[in-house]
């Protein structure tokens, strides 16, 4: 398994990996060989060395059927930065772009702000909350607040809640209503 990088004008590294069995698909005149790995183990862990990896890198595949184990496990680095790291909106878009949008995304899973649960991918809102932690939002006097019908949030006595910022503890969110589900978001 070779490495190869490439810089981009934005002064990020593209990478590709070349893993035999697409080789004869790959245009690499652009790319210089930077490094050999035994394995796509090694490689991972070459790349997570710095921890800034998501934003220092951009993988490259010409050929976008991964092989299983390496989709798996691209899946795996990504989730694992997601759980152990708390990204912001635009590290987030950083990491979607330059790693996740390649993989399958029954691999990937988003990881609640408050809780640290998984709950389910959504590129777009990958900071909402989970199902849990959404039964426990208040306004910001610390009145319990309920998802109704559609964009509307009330009050647990059904009087309505003019706003779509409500709480969790001290933290911000903002409700947003898509595809038929409600969602919480940092702010």
């Amino acid at each position: 398994m070779s490495f190869y990088k490439q810089k981009k004008f934005n002064e990020k590294i593209d990478i590709a990996i070349n893993v035999g069995i697409y080789k004869d698909d790959w245009n690499l005149a652009d790319f210089n060989m930077i490094e050999n790995f035994a394995n796509f183990q090694d490689f991972i862990n070459y790349i997570v060395e710095d921890h800034d990896w998501y934003k220092k890198y951009l993988i490259n595949f010409s050929n976008k059927d991964l092989d299983f184990d390496i989709d798996f496990e691209i899946a795996n680095i990504c989730n694992r930065l997601k759980r152990e790291t708390k990204l912001s909106e635009f590290e987030h878009e950083q990491l979607f772009y330059g790693w996740e949008y390649i993989v399958d995304r029954s691999f990937l899973l988003n990881y609640c702000p408050n809780c640290n649960s998984e709950i389910r991918y959504f590129p777009r809102f990958p900071q909402s909350l989970c199902d849990d932690c959404m039964q426990l939002i208040t306004d910001s006097e610390g009145n319990k607040l309920k998802i109704g019908l559609f964009t509307k949030l009330s009050y647990e006595n059904d009087k309505e809640y003019n706003s779509n910022i409500c709480f969790l503890g001290s933290q911000k969110y903002k409700a947003v209503y898509h595809s038929f589900d409600f969602i919480c978001l940092m702010d």
